[in-house]
C-alpha cells in the first residue's frame, strides 16, 4: 500500500455512469479497490449521469467533516467533460461550501502507467504479433481534442505490432467496421482488439457484438479480443498519481 503524502479528507471518484447496472457496480467495485489500494478512510464517489451525482458526493463528503477535498476524474482523454462539465460542478459545489478546498485532476491518458495497463490486458490474449494489427477501440465522441488524444495514445500503445489503428464505436471515424477493413488493408492474418474503455456497460456490449459482425464478415480473420481496463491495482496507482497531482479548482481555465 502506497504512503499517501498529503492531507486529504477526502477523494471523490466521478465517473461518466451508466444505465447499465453492471457497468455501475463495476465502478463501485473499483471504488472499494481504490479505498483498501490508496488508505483514503473516505472515499465516495459520484457521476454525471446515470447514479449519485457528483454535486450530491460532495455535499456527503463535506457533511461527514470532510475540508479538503480531492475530485479525481475517471476519464480517459480530454474533452468536453474533462475540460468544461466535470469544473463547473465542482466550481458551483465550491461556492456552496466556501470552506471547503476542492482540488481537481486530469485526464487519465496523461499518465504513461495506463500504456502499461493496456498492455497488460492486451498481453493475455497472447497473439502472434508479427502476423497481427492492433485495433484500438474508443468510445467515440463528436470533439477533435479528445479524437486526436485517442490517435496519439494509441501510436504509443501501438509497438510491437507491425500495424496499431485506432477506431470508435460511436459517432466519431473511422468506425469499427472501418477499423477492421484498415487492419485487413495491412495484410494482418490476426487482429488484437483492445476496447479502450474503463468499465462495462451499454458501449462495451455493443463493441462485442461489432467484433461478432466482423467474424462472420471475415472468417479466415483470427480476431482476438482482450479486456478493457477494468478494475485493477495498476489503475488504483494511476488514479492517486492524478489525484497527486491535482490542482485547486480555483486554478482550472473553464473555456
Amino acid at each position: 500500500m502506497p504512503t499517501f503524502d498529503f492531507n486529504a479528507d477526502a477523494v471523490i471518484l466521478m465517473g461518466h455512469g451508466s444505465p447499465d447496472v453492471a457497468a455501475l457496480e463495476e465502478f463501485r467495485q473499483f471504488a472499494r479497490l481504490f479505498n483498501q489500494y490508496s488508505g483514503i478512510k473516505r472515499v465516495y464517489h459520484g457521476y454525471l449521469e446515470w447514479g449519485p451525482s457528483i454535486p450530491d458526493a460532495i455535499d456527503q463528503a463535506v457533511s461527514e467533516g470532510a475540508k479538503k477535498i480531492m475530485a479525481a476524474p475517471l476519464f480517459l482523454f480530454p474533452g468536453q467533460h474533462i475540460l468544461e462539465d466535470l469544473p463547473r460542478l465542482l466550481v458551483e459545489s465550491k461556492e456552496k461550501h466556501a470552506n471547503a478546498e476542492i482540488y481537481y485532476g486530469e485526464a487519465l491518458s496523461r499518465y504513461p502507467k495506463l500504456l502499461d495497463l493496456a498492455r497488460t490486458r492486451i498481453d493475455l490474449v497472447k497473439a502472434p504479433i508479427s502476423e497481427a494489427a492492433l485495433l484500438v477501440i474508443g468510445r467515440g465522441t463528436r470533439e477533435e481534442t479528445s479524437i486526436l488524444a485517442a490517435v496519439e495514445w494509441t501510436r504509443g500503445l501501438g509497438l510491437p505490432y507491425p500495424h496499431a489503428v485506432c477506431c470508435f464505436a460511436q459517432v466519431a471515424a473511422p468506425s469499427i467496421s472501418e477499423g477492421f477493413k484498415k487492419c485487413v488493408q495491412s495484410h494482418a492474418t490476426t487482429v488484437v482488439v483492445f476496447p479502450c474503455l474503463l468499465f462495462s456497460g451499454v458501449v462495451l456490449k455493443g463493441v462485442h457484438e461489432e467484433i461478432s459482425v466482423m467474424q462472420r464478415q471475415y472468417p479466415k480473420l483470427s480476431i482476438l479480443t482482450a479486456g478493457h481496463f477494468g478494475v485493477h491495482p495498476l489503475l488504483a496507482e494511476i488514479v492517486l498519481e492524478g489525484i497527486k497531482d491535482s490542482k485547486p479548482i480555483e486554478e482550472i481555465p473553464i473555456p
